[in-house]
């Protein structure tokens, strides 16, 4: 825990990556505050479904925005881009992205793009997947912290004389 926390105040020490991750959150919030019609989701799906959207949406924010920052510094720090640790983390904000709406509600993010349908199957409108977003994110960013000064070599072949 204690390198994740070096690793923390490595990157965000920078004011390049410090801006990009408070704009991230910031579009992020902004995104669902735009998108989220807040009366018609409280008088729809209740007061409790609300609370649960708004906090996660908020760990999601937070999460991307440490995310992104910290991958493009190592991406930076070694010119490499690992697809193991970083396409989990982009692709499971990009969803949290998409399902920022409520799409049930009449003008959402989601509807825009079509899916508002598609959520609309799931018992909790997409909520679900919201919460699943929470524990992949993290993973992501725990992982990316963890190794981000680490450079993964592989052990060459052998070759056959």
């Amino acid at each position: 825990m204690n390198q994740i926390n070096q690793n923390l105040k490595l990157v965000f020490s920078n004011w390049k990556y410090t801006t990009l991750g408070i704009s991230i959150f910031l579009l992020f919030q902004l995104i669902y505050y735009i998108f989220a019609n807040v009366q018609l989701t409280i008088g729809n799906l209740g007061m409790t479904f609300f609370i649960i959207q708004t906090i996660t949406q908020s760990l999601i924010a937070v999460l991307f925005a440490i995310f992104v920052p910290t991958s493009i510094y190592k991406i930076v720090l070694f010119s490499d881009f690992s697809a193991k640790e970083s396409s989990s983390g982009v692709i499971s904000g990009t969803f949290a992205v998409l399902v920022a709406g409520c799409p049930a509600c009449s003008v959402t993010f989601a509807s825009y793009l079509g899916l508002a349908g598609f959520f609309s199957l799931f018992p909790f409108y997409g909520l679900e997947l919201k919460v699943l977003t929470v524990p992949i994110l993290l993973w992501a960013t725990h992982s990316t912290l963890k190794n981000l000064t680490a450079c993964e070599m592989k052990k060459p072949k052998k070759s056959k004389e």
